[in-house]
């Protein structure tokens, strides 16, 4: 299947190595998940008719679901009469989707073209995705599927810039390149696109603890490697980020010597409702 057409050049350009993304970007803490599978759980209105049709397309749809670093974790706390579909657009993502999810249902579209029948869905979850396709189109598809009352999960594994280090590392790979503020998860755009929809109401929004994760500095560089902003550079442009983010490593007071960095996060967890 081909890329969709629509998606941004940083998604199309930046995330097609599934295999990479999958082994340096952090795993989503066991409160995350356990909230999501809650979240997703409740709230939703079934008719009779609708509680009886056993040939239903999904109970839950996972968009953007990358390499399954949600998705396998997520499966194994649902209950096991709830149908999870797991859909991702990029194609190695979507091949390491089914290796690391060989049970889940899984399937290669976009957020903008979503292909199941209206109102078929008790609830969304997006991780660490949404502000790529926070747009009318999507949303539309997404209140298109899912039924009346129906739980849209939004999640996030934010890098706590109040640490000086981090904050520099993010400015330095930032600068690099422009990243308009539609599809920015930092403008906080994509809450704009939720809050001025009618159809939808602001359930529950939380921050969540997330410990400290452990990196070596090689380790921490091919991290900063797999975000998109980076890994859809030239090679030698690529090197070059990667040169100016191990400067600062090698150089900044918190970090300097120091072979072992603990990277601060915190997650950012959101509930919407289809009213």
């Amino acid at each position: 299947m081909s890329v969709n057409v629509n998606l941004h050049s940083l998604v199309k350009d930046g995330f097609t190595d599934g295999a990479k993304y999958d082994q340096h970007r952090p795993e989503y803490a066991e409160e995350c998940v356990t909230c999501i599978a809650r979240m997703l759980s409740t709230n939703f209105e079934t008719t009779k008719e609708e509680e009886s049709y056993s040939d239903r397309a999904c109970d839950i749809l996972e968009l953007g679901a990358g390499t399954g670093m949600l998705t396998k974790r997520l499966s194994t706390l649902l209950p096991k009469e709830k149908r999870l579909i797991a859909s991702e657009p990029m194609p190695d993502f979507f091949n390491t989707l089914q290796r690391n999810c060989p049970t889940v249902n899984a399937k290669q579209h976009s957020a903008e073209s979503i292909p199941l029948p209206d109102n078929s869905v008790e609830g969304i979850v997006a991780a660490q995705s949404f502000h790529w396709f926070a747009n009318e189109k999507a949303l539309s598809e997404m209140l298109r599927v899912l039924k009346p009352k129906g739980n849209i999960v939004l999640v996030w594994n934010i890098q706590d810039r109040q640490t000086d280090w981090v904050r520099i590392i993010r400015d330095t790979y930032l600068q690099k390149e422009f990243i308009p503020d539609e599809i920015s998860y930092d403008s906080f755009k994509w809450k704009d696109v939720l809050n001025n929809c009618n159809a939808i109401g602001l359930q529950e929004s939380k921050i969540l603890d997330y410990p400290s994760i452990q990196y070596s500095v090689d380790g921490l560089i091919e991290l900063y490697s797999t975000m998109s902003v980076i890994s859809q550079k030239s090679p030698d442009d690529k090197q070059r980020v990667l040169a100016d983010l191990r400067h600062v490593l090698s150089t900044h007071p918190d970090t300097v010597g120091k072979d072992i960095l603990y990277l601060p996060h915190y997650i950012d967890l959101q509930h919407y409702i289809k009213r």
